[in-house]
């Protein structure tokens, strides 16, 4: 492609796409390959005009010996050609995606991204911009394919995503090539990407060129496509919009989803896929079949955790395994107040003070210290106060219709093994404050 054709497209491709780039502050990952180089070149050929800084961010894996340190030095001169600076990391990829059990792909992918946006912060720099191309894209959509996906998997990588910039996505690897060719410009090559082990390069040398055979102008016709899905990704987008305040619910601290109504709205399955693709759930055809099953099935993704309840589900954080998590605590008689797990003032007086249920009035004598509070286990039971005899604990949750989280999230206050307070729900009838009570042991919520 022709040095004027291309710098022009791209100039107009700017202008209607990325026209807040004006005055910004650009990292470009650079690798010394093809793309990255002739990213910055035209980023270059550019910058006066969109007042554009510059600054470049090169990774070493150690993934290929000394070739890899052939690529550090060769873009460490590419930046002194050009004046501009150069930020520079290496890591030992292979034993780290060993140790975290990753394929070498993603393990770079994620130390690259999680290095740049540490370099975006610290520099105070806006915009991240990679060189992905078309051809990049139709692989990464074939790939998507394979695994299964909704309509965001086959739309591909998007031209701004956050603070990630993509400026090379209307350009074939042919484009950018020829560009580097008829301009004399120098990279290096990685013959990795010739090796078919690893699945986008089977998908590049492999299944790419049957679709070319099959239609010579299959990149053009892939490009178009894409567009076409891209608009019927915005009427997705919208629809969901417009139901989700049917069905779903935000809480705090955890989301829920109406079965029933979620059930009766055209697409429901695409809805709940969409809505739970943002918590790392990928594949939904197990939640979605679970519909009309018994209550208390868990579903996992990597971050979060679906549990069908009755009548939802319930969406919450996954608590992490380093993270302190308290269970069980004693109260001591002369405690004033505990802030976690949860957060309750102790106090002792002649006269109770009521606020419905988020003070527990008890009998200071009734009581045998340490106290301790716990979560609810099964075969619990206490003497509900108003009521004559004992009730099970999962017979009150019953009763009172609590939610599988709303039972998991329920503290007990015990006394000597004996339930006396259902924190900030029911007292028991055995602790209750009387005409001869002298003391009252005060527990506000």
């Amino acid at each position: 492609m022709a040095l004027t054709i291309m710098i022009e497209d791209l100039k107009k491709h700017l202008q209607k796409n990325f026209n807040f780039l004006t005055n910004k502050k650009v990292l470009i990952g650079i690798s010394g390959g093809l793309d990255s180089i002739i990213l910055t070149e035209l980023l270059l050929k550019l910058r006066i005009n969109l007042n554009l800084t510059i600054e470049l961010a090169h990774v070493n894996f150690k993934l290929r010996g000394d070739e890899s340190d052939k690529d550090e030095e060769f873009v460490a001169e590419f930046a002194k050609k050009h004046s501009l600076k150069l930020h520079k990391v290496s890591f030992e990829t292979e034993k780290i995606a060993k140790t975290d059990k990753k394929s070498i792909e993603l393990c770079a992918r994620d130390l690259r991204y999680n290095w740049f946006s540490k370099l975006i912060s610290e520099n105070n720099l806006n915009y991240i911009a990679v060189a992905h191309h078309l051809n990049d894209n139709v692989e990464t959509i074939l790939h998507n394919l394979s695994r299964g996906t909704g309509i965001a998997g086959i739309t591909g990588m998007k031209n701004i995503n956050g603070n990630i910039i993509r400026p090379l996505l209307i350009f074939s690897r042919k484009n950018i090539k020829d560009y580097a060719v008829n301009n004399n410009i120098n990279w290096r090559e990685d013959l990795s990407n010739s090796q078919t082990i690893y699945t986008r390069n089977k998908i590049r040398h492999e299944l790419v060129p049957v679709f070319e055979k099959l239609n010579p102008s299959f990149l053009e016709s892939f490009a178009q496509t894409i567009e076409n899905l891209k608009q019927t990704e915005s009427i997705q987008e919208k629809y969901i919009n417009i139901t989700e305040q049917d069905f779903w619910t935000e809480r705090k601290g955890y989301s829920e989803i109406n079965i029933e109504k979620l059930k009766q709205l055209t697409a429901s399955k695409t809805l709940l896929r969409e809505k739970l693709m943002q918590f790392g759930f990928d594949n939904v055809d197990d939640i979605y079949n679970s519909f009309n099953s018994e209550s208390g099935k868990i579903f996992l993704s990597k971050t979060h955790r679906v549990v069908k309840d009755r009548t939802h589900f319930i969406i919450t954080p996954i608590i992490n395994n380093t993270d302190k998590v308290v269970s069980e605590i004693e109260i001591p008689i002369n405690i004033e107040k505990i802030t976690i797990p949860i957060k309750i003032d102790f106090s002792t007086s002649s006269t109770p003070e009521f606020n419905k249920n988020y003070i527990a009035n008890l009998d200071l004598e009734k009581l045998t210290f340490p106290l301790k509070l716990r979560k609810w286990k099964e075969g619990d039971y206490f003497y509900p106060i108003g009521m004559q005899g004992k009730k099970k604990l999962s017979k009150y949750f019953k009763d009172e219709k609590y939610s599988l989280l709303e039972k998991e999230n329920q503290w007990i206050l015990e006394s000597n093994g004996n339930i006396i307070w259902i924190v900030g729900k029911r007292l028991d009838n055995r602790f209750k404050v009387s005409g001869s009570t002298t003391k009252v042991f005060k527990c506000k919520l």
